[in-house]
């Protein structure tokens, strides 16, 4: 891959060691870059289906929470966006409201320009919550004239934001069954009261055009370069008026969409100067330093191990693996169970258990039918791993 290293004198990898942000990244499971590639060319080639086709003054764009069922939902209010130029300046912005995005459904806002002529391309996005109940994007798709542009909830669990699985389906023109995705989503939310991380995030959208070959590589081999601020940041404080970051100078780039000089992407980026300081930067200077995971604290882990425990989601889809979900430090949600791999994660206490097959269970395992656990009375050890069989009930099971 040459072009990684155009202009750039600079060893990549002892760049990336030397960067905190490719330290958290290299602590995951990197294996579930090949699937959000896949995505995100799905939702590139899905794009032009799911934008309306009427010509808006302004940048379209369509916000995907989660889920599509009743019964359980990702979704909450409906949020604000901003957009701005490959320069910083703020094109517009559409504040977010209390009203509800329904079962899951995905949800069009027309951020009109403060200037209708002349506009340049929005090149840079910022999503926040629009009132107290907590969303969970999956996909984000943006339209200006005839320029669309893509993104979806992968790139935010790669890169170290509260995740979880959805049963929304990205699909290629044409909808093949063979070519369709699960996209994750990525949970954004007011007022913390179910220890979520984050208010809001902002992304040089279009960076995540893989139609490039290059760009595809280099995603896949140093995610650092994929998920550092400002090409994606997820922001512990934010509004819809909130500056955000910005490469400046604006990046080059060389064949396959390659960045041509990883020096400019590795930055932390620049606060833009046209709306209100984010809140850590008006009180930390740390704040412009390159990002890090954040640490979950024991108030938050708490909260998030009682969020949806009411609630049981069952998935047949081969994307959805319950040891991923129960090992990742940042997943948040509903107990689940994952028909493809036979097993059962238990969110609570981050434990996987199998599946229980016909017949009487003589250990621990979890039966889809009675939505229960068995192995032995509630509390005993399980014979197997000696670990205590947890009680379980649920007044809603959602099968995906």
């Amino acid at each position: 891959m040459t072009g990684l290293r155009a202009n750039s004198s600079i060893d990549l990898v002892e760049m990336s060691r030397s960067t905190e942000v490719a330290a958290s990244i290299a602590r995951r499971d990197v294996l579930g870059i090949v699937g959000l590639l896949l995505g995100l060319a799905m939702v590139g080639m899905a794009i032009p289906a799911f934008i309306p086709q009427k010509e808006p003054v302004g940048t379209l764009v369509k916000v995907g929470t989660g889920s599509l069922r009743e019964k359980y939902s990702s979704s909450g209010n409906i949020p604000g966006v901003s957009v701005w130029s490959v320069h910083g300046k703020r094109l517009g912005h559409a504040v977010g409201t209390k009203k509800r995005v329904y079962n899951g459904s995905p949800v069009d806002i027309l951020v009109k320009h403060y200037h209708e002529l002349g506009q340049p391309l929005a090149e840079y996005i910022s999503i926040t919550n629009g009132g107290i109940d907590a969303i969970c994007v999956a996909y984000i798709g943006m339209k200006w004239n005839n320029d669309v542009y893509g993104w979806i909830g992968d790139v935010g669990g790669i890169c170290g934001a509260d995740w979880y699985y959805t049963d929304t389906v990205l699909k290629s023109k044409g909808g093949t069954p063979t070519a369709q995705f699960n996209p994750k989503c990525i949970w954004i939310d007011r007022d913390r009261s179910s220890g979520f991380r984050t208010q809001g995030i902002s992304m040089h959208i279009t960076d995540f055009d893989v139609s490039g070959e290059g760009r595809k590589m280099q995603y896949a081999k140093y995610p650092e370069t994929m998920c550092s601020r400002p090409r994606f940041h997820a922001y512990e404080y934010m509004k819809t008026e909130d500056d955000i970051y910005i490469f400046d100078p604006p990046l080059e780039y060389g064949p396959g969409l390659v960045d041509k000089d990883i020096r400019k992407v590795l930055v932390g980026g620049k606060l833009t100067e046209d709306g209100r300081r984010p809140y850590r930067a008006r009180r930390n200077d740390d704040y412009y330093r390159m990002p890090r995971s954040r640490p979950i604290s024991r108030r938050q882990q708490k909260l998030r191990s009682q969020f949806k425990r009411e609630v049981l989601v069952v998935s047949g889809s081969p994307y959805h693996k319950a040891e991923e979900l129960c090992q990742s430090r940042t997943s948040v949600g509903p107990d689940f169970v994952s028909l493809s791999d036979n097993l059962f994660c238990d969110m609570e206490h981050r434990e996987v258990w199998p599946l229980c097959n016909n017949g009487t269970a003589t250990h621990g395992c979890f039966d889809v039918e009675e939505r229960t656990m068995k192995g032995g009375a509630i509390g005993a050890r399980d014979s197997i791993s000696g670990r205590a069989i947890p009680r379980k009930s649920y007044r809603t099971v959602t099968n995906w």
